[in-house]
């Protein structure tokens, strides 16, 4: 029998677990607001693109230029940083690239040239690029025995973040501008003192010097991949022209953040559900179902006709990103060694 007021051996346990799980649980708060932050700026950019091109009389070419210049510095901050992120390094490179999607904010909100939007995107697309590989690390640190619902939840503060910039954007907008990238930046600034305190969940650091396209030899990495980049490629296309076709179609600003809110909520809502089913299911074939049911949905983009069409289609088209999205990076997850998981994630970016 133990007398009151004395801990037993296990109560001590228990209390030492507890007093890790609350600087985790803050930590986890901290990423997710970040990850917002980010999907925030994306969104805010995305749906003022039209305003930007009317405003200082862009071309197509060079709003094409703008847009894809992002990409183009992703593609190798991916494979630049991902190494680094896999070798104990997630925290700085977050902290780095923060401040580097502050300073391309910034840079935005007071360009009036082309060559400075463009300037401005290509940081934007290097801090995009740090900070993907190292947050899913993270992430999957502290719960890799649900690697699904680790990599769900940033899909979904990511959306979440997304869907808050058009309307937030299109409001500030009617102020100045330049005011819509100001305030994520804002957001990100008093976000990144507590970012720098994040602790990662212990996890298989890498050593050597293996090639990251070492990972494609292994099968079901490779397929997870493919799966994963299809989504990647296919969004990619829809976020760089939806604000533009939504133009076209006569809507304006006020309809285009409604629009991208059809198109963001199904993610929001469903990713964590279809997070949870890949850590309870073979990730690879929901996310193949997926796959089927977007292609046919890809093609009736293009028969589009007016702007309550192109909701519809947007929203119905949100519904398979969840269930391919998250799926296909745990399937990546579940097939990389510990000590390349960032490497692993790293693969469906740059072959998206």
């Amino acid at each position: 029998m133990v007398r009151k007021g004395l801990r037993t051996q296990g109560d001590r346990r228990d209390l030492r677990v507890n007093s890790r799980e609350r600087p985790a649980r803050a930590d986890r708060v901290t990423l997710f607001g970040f990850i917002a932050g980010l999907g925030m700026s994306l969104g805010v950019i995305v749906a003022l693109l039209a305003e930007i091109q009317d405003e200082y009389e862009f071309s197509t070419t060079s709003l094409g230029l703008l847009t894809g210049i992002s990409f183009v510095t992703a593609f190798f901050s991916y494979l630049a940083f991902a190494p680094i992120a896999d070798r104990g390094k997630e925290t700085q490179l977050m902290v780095g690239a923060s401040v580097v999607l502050i300073a391309s904010l910034v840079a935005m909100a007071f360009a009036t040239e082309l060559w400075q939007w463009v300037a401005a995107r290509a940081l934007l697309g290097l801090a995009q690029g740090a900070i993907g590989g190292a947050a899913r690390r993270v992430a999957l640190s502290w719960d890799q025995d649900n690697q699904g619902r680790a990599l769900a939840d940033l899909v979904s503060f990511g959306a979440l973040g997304f869907v808050v910039g058009p309307p937030i954007g299109a409001l500030l907008a009617t102020i100045n501008l330049s005011v819509p990238f100001l305030v994520p930046a804002a957001l990100l600034l008093v976000n990144t003192p507590r970012l720098a305190r994040i602790q990662p969940g212990p996890m298989a650091r890498r050593t050597d010097e293996r090639a990251m396209w070492q990972l494609l030899r292994r099968p079901r990495l490779r397929v997870g991949v493919i799966l994963g980049a299809s989504n990647n490629l296919a969004n990619g296309v829809i976020g760089a022209v939806y604000a533009l076709f939504m133009d076209d179609l006569g809507a304006d600003l006020a309809l285009i953040g409604v629009g991208f809110l059809a198109l963001v909520i199904p993610i929001v809502l469903l990713t964590p559900v279809a997070g949870r089913l890949a850590d309870r299911m073979d990730p690879m074939r929901i996310a193949f179902a997926a796959l089927l049911i977007e292609i046919p949905i890809m093609v009736m983009w293009g028969w589009s006709s007016s702007p309550a069409v192109f909701l519809a289609i947007g929203a119905i088209h949100a519904v398979t990103f969840a269930f391919l999205e998250a799926p296909a990076q745990t399937a990546v997850a579940k097939a990389s060694p510990p000590d390349q998981v960032a490497e692993g994630q790293a693969l469906i970016e740059v072959n998206g």
